[in-house]
């Protein structure tokens, strides 16, 4: 029996995460020597509730849900009053909060590793390392052993983050590898982690389970923590993003990160919720866990780019929630990339849509201008030509061509000069709306051009309109006068046709002196009205046949 002594602060601190009562060694003793049988030291270092009096052995896994607290965070604890982002530079070196200057026994060492949770641990811990250094083209292969120098601590740290930590000392004394691994610890605690219990020198010693522990707390600060589903955010986010996701697949009943995992159905399950076309989900079966774990394991390594981390004999019989959920931390940022870069596309795409929509728009407005401009230019000329010797039927036909101009032509035109400020105006306000430049027509085909020309069109569609009337009215007054001018010249020809005739007839050769008279009167009557018409005196006429040449003159 090994001898008594004041545990360490590393195991008070898990003592008081799981809730044990402290209780002397007398008084463990006492009470096993009331109990019927003995327990052993590697008994009370065995996983899960010790016999009374004894606390339970306590691994680098999470405890088991019935020991731990609500609010226990095993290696680290959040403090929101912490400054965010310090620079490393700026930071003091990490000072470990636990004193680890007493010897430790090999049973005590011991009963902190549990060789199977160590064991998947290690895998996942180290397959979730190398899934970010081969980034920097890099990765490792023992965990305790590769980040002893802090060389790649610091690495793995910039990676995930994105930010620079500044040259690390590439010295190989112990001081150096101190150094690096302190700024390491600093730059993590400047990220609102608080450190409890894990020392540079015990990262640099490659001591597993402290090494394992500051893995651990990066996986939560910069894998798990920032995960929010709905109102829960971290671990209890990844649980309700896992939940939602399965919630209609049957065999699937997700309630924790350990046993909820054994038969692999809900790793099937989230890998089929997002890609159908990888594997046909309902060909699997709860009665083959190990089928289903592989199955889910390579095609997440072959088509999602996520590592194989976890073995699935462990998953099946033993599962460690850390790994577990390490593992899932990955399908969740990996899928929510691939989300993200759908979105993205999409983004892309309606924005593509819209500038080729713009585009089209563009080249309408063109098209319509155009044939608009071409319109008013056609019509103008014709509009403007007023010849002053046309005839009463070309007049009549530029007035019939006139009214089909302003019943077929013109509306047609305003219904498109009216579509095309509207596809203009509608044009900038997309094109403000999605912080382009304003579209800018080829010179004519503005709006202020187009509405200047339609206003030229209708000033001389309006003069012509007044010109055409009062040339018509004109043209028919004078064809009124002329038509009567032409029937009055017919009457007086007649008329004159009648008297020439009478004057020559000889019919007086054998008339008597009495009938005579009658051409003689009207002679003096013919000579009379022409000394009247013409303002000269009469004319006397000796014989009838003088005035009859004289009339006939």
């Amino acid at each position: 029996m090994p001898p008594c002594r004041a545990e360490p602060p590393a195991m008070l601190h898990y003592q008081h995460q799981l809730g044990f009562e402290r209780r002397s060694p007398s008084s463990e003793f006492q009470e096993d020597a009331k109990s019927p049988t003995k327990t052993t030291i590697r008994q009370v270092m065995s996983p899960g509730i010790s016999p009374r009096g004894t606390f339970a052995r306590f691994s680098s896994s999470t405890p088991p849900a019935d020991a731990r607290t609500p609010n226990s965070q095993e290696h680290f604890s959040f403090s929101p009053t912490s400054p965010m982002a310090k620079s490393p530079e700026h930071i003091p070196p990490h000072t470990p909060t636990c004193d680890y200057t007493q010897p430790e026994e090999e049973w005590y060492h011991e009963g902190l590793l549990d060789p199977i949770w160590e064991q998947q641990q290690k895998k996942t811990f180290t397959a979730w390392c190398n899934s970010h250094l081969r980034k920097a083209d890099t990765s490792i292969e023992v965990i305790e052993e590769d980040f002893r120098d802090g060389l790649k601590l610091i690495l793995l740290l910039e990676v995930i983050s994105g930010e620079s930590m500044g040259a690390p000392e590439r010295g190989r004394m112990i001081i150096h590898k101190v150094s690096n691994i302190n700024k390491a610890l600093s730059f993590i605690e400047s990220k609102d982690v608080k450190l409890v219990c894990i020392g540079a020198k015990e990262i640099a010693d490659g001591n597993p389970k402290i090494t394992l522990g500051l893995i651990w707390t990066i996986i939560l600060r910069f894998a798990i923590q920032d995960i929010s589903v709905g109102e829960l955010s971290a671990k209890d986010g990844l649980l309700l993003w896992c939940q939602r996701k399965t919630s209609s697949y049957h065999n699937v009943d997700i309630q924790n990160f350990h046993g909820s995992w054994r038969d692999g159905l809900a790793f099937c399950a989230l890998i089929h919720r997002h890609r159908p076309d990888l594997l046909d989900y309902n060909a699997l079966s709860a009665g083959d866990p190990l089928h289903n774990l592989n199955l889910a394991f390579d095609i997440a390594e072959k088509h999602l780019d996520i590592p194989r981390m976890l073995d699935p004999e462990l998953i099946v019989h033993t599962p460690d929630e850390k790994a577990i959920m390490t593992y899932v931390s990955s399908y969740y940022h990996y899928f929510l990339g691939q989300h993200k870069a759908e979105t993205a596309a999409n983004r892309i795409c309606r924005v593509l849509n819209v500038n080729r929509e713009n585009e089209q728009l563009m080249e309408d407005y063109d098209g319509m201008a155009s044939e608009l401009v071409a319109w008013i230019r056609h019509w103008r000329p014709w509009l403007e030509n007023r010849p002053a010797d046309d005839t009463l039927a070309s007049v009549r036909s530029k007035l019939n061509q006139f009214r089909r101009y302003r019943r077929d032509e013109k509306p047609p035109r305003i219904a498109e000069k009216g579509n095309l400020e509207t596809l203009f105006n509608t044009l900038q306000t997309k094109l403000r709306l999605s912080n382009r430049p304003a579209f800018l027509p080829k010179e004519g085909h503005l709006i202020k051009d187009i509405n200047g020309a339609w206003e030229d069109l209708e000033h001389a569609e309006a003069g012509f309109e007044e010109w055409v009337l009062a040339e018509i009215k004109r043209l028919e007054t004078l064809e009124h006068l002329a038509e009567k001018f032409r029937r009055k010249c017919a009457t007086h020809e007649e008329w004159a046709r009648g008297k020439v005739e009478m004057l020559q007839a000889e019919d007086w050769r054998v008339a008597r002196v009495d009938g005579i008279k009658c051409p003689l009167v009207i002679t003096n009557f013919l000579c009379n009205r022409n000394r009247k018409k013409v303002g000269k005196p009469g004319l006397r006429f000796p014989s009838p046949q003088k005035a009859s040449r004289s009339l006939r003159e």
